[in-house]
């Protein structure tokens, strides 16, 4: 009589005991066996971390709606969102409405609030954070709850781009809320949450300034660029009621702090196209603040806010600009005044444009913008083979390769002689005209609107004349 040999049960894999778990923890009716999975596919995720995420990823953020105490999934989601495919996972919750939904109404339940929130850090390296967590019914309701428990860290990567979700922020008091944290102590992640929501959001400019923020003032002496930050983002020129607004901030700050503290943006906001505040303005000691501190501005935008009033004031003054020895200022004033003397400077520009190789590259764009508003022929010829050299180097900068172009064609230099065609120097040109055209405020290569109308109609008296 023959017996079968008796063997052992052939063990499960990881990923069939993690499918058994699911099931257990999405299937059971009983709260304490869909606790005990939940604590075993722990366990697992510390050692399996990545099969976890594939096989109880999902079932383990479904499950958190029907727990009170949701610690145990936050760890497991936690090893998981530390594994080294961890870009994949946080890609394939954010990509999930219904996980995202999930996690974010732990917030308003009152569950585990502070590691959901750094559970929602975590996923907001994700491209589609932003635009999948926004459309969620009640995120803008949560984004108040994060003001209120001092977590807003993510409030300026959800409303940075979507000024309809800035609209329905406003309409959940997060401005009301956002002033009642800042009334007790000053909090760096509010004022700059403050900006975000007011910048280029005329709704919430106007809904803003009508309330009572006038004690933010108190804190200029300890954080004043913060606070400069908030009044900046509250004058928008774009807005049917900038006047309105530049008034309210004109009427509770005194433009002397402005100027010591070198903000050059706000001072042009709160004086532009306003006679009575310019003329408050110009009595102050602002150009011996500008001439001060020319030299010093080593910061792009803070350079091009300060050209920016300075173009502004030149409209309504007659400054010494010999003092300030700045090759954008003085071609700002030659679009005032002709009859400056720019002799010592334009020496000096062919000689920054002879050592181009060691020159700072807007240094190099100041010096051309100024040959070309400065135009001398007689000087300028002399650098003819300069300018042909520069222009023929592919590794120069496009845009200085360009000015040399439009200098030695106002110059009548043949075509041939840089070795292009006429075909090639119409298609420079514009390319050209398109490249000034697109220079922005925050460019290192700054130029005023009328500069660049000037170059554009000069590339266009070229090209036609060619």
């Amino acid at each position: 009589m023959f017996f079968k040999k008796h063997e052992e049960p052939k063990a499960l894999g990881a990923g069939e005991r993690l499918n058994l778990l699911s099931n257990r923890l999405t299937g059971s009716i009983y709260y304490e066996d869909r606790a005990d999975a939940l604590e075993k596919i722990l366990e697992m995720s510390k050692v399996y971390p990545v099969e976890v995420g594939v096989h109880a990823l999902e079932d383990v953020i479904c499950s958190m709606e029907r727990m009170d105490d949701v610690s145990i999934h936050l760890k497991i989601l936690s090893n998981v969102l530390r594994c080294i495919h961890r870009l994949e996972f946080i890609d394939i919750i954010v990509k999930n409405s219904e996980s995202l939904r999930i996690l974010c109404d732990c917030i308003g339940n009152g569950k585990s609030g502070k590691e959901v929130y750094d559970l929602l850090c975590v996923l907001s390296v994700s491209e589609f954070f932003s635009p999948k967590a926004v459309g969620i019914p009640s995120m803008a309701h949560y984004c108040v709850q994060m003001v209120k428990e001092k977590r807003m860290g993510l409030i300026p990567r959800l409303a940075l781009g979507d000024l309809n979700f800035r609209r329905e922020l406003t309409f959940m008091g997060i401005f009301e809320n956002l002033l009642k944290e800042l009334q007790d102590e000053f909090s760096r992640d509010a004022m700059s949450t403050l900006a975000l929501l007011l910048k280029d959001s005329p709704f919430n400019q106007n809904y803003f300034n009508e309330l009572r923020w006038d004690f933010l003032l108190k804190y200029i002496d300890k954080h004043p660029n913060e606070v400069f930050d908030v009044l900046s983002a509250l004058i928008d020129l774009k807005n049917i009621e900038f006047q309105k607004l530049q008034s309210s901030v004109y009427r509770r700050i005194d433009l002397v702090v402005l100027l010591e503290f070198r903000r050059w943006d706000l001072l042009y906001l709160i004086v532009k196209d306003n006679q009575p505040y310019t003329e408050k303005l110009l009595e102050t000691s602002v150009f011996d603040k500008i001439e001060e501190w020319l030299p010093k501005e080593t910061l792009t935008t803070k350079q091009n806010e300060l050209y920016l009033l300075v173009d502004y004031l030149l409209f309504w003054s007659n400054p010494d600009v010999s003092k300030m020895n700045s090759y954008k200022i003085y071609t700002m004033k030659s679009l005032r005044e002709q009859d400056i003397s720019t002799n010592d400077l334009m020496e000096g520009a062919f000689k920054i444009i002879g050592q181009l190789d060691s020159r700072e590259e807007t240094v190099v764009f100041d010096a051309l913008i100024f040959i070309i508003f400065n135009f001398e022929k007689s000087r300028a010829e002399k650098m003819i083979s300069v300018l042909s050299e520069i222009f023929c180097d592919y590794t120069k900068p496009k845009l200085h390769r360009f000015l040399c172009l439009i200098i030695l064609l106002m110059l009548e230099t043949p075509v041939d002689r840089v070795n292009i065609n006429h075909y090639t120097a119409y298609h420079l040109l514009r390319e050209a005209r398109f490249l000034l055209c697109s220079i922005d405020l925050n460019s290192p290569l700054y130029l005023t609107n009328e500069m660049v109308d000037i170059l554009v109609n000069n590339i266009g008296d070229l090209v036609r004349i060619r």
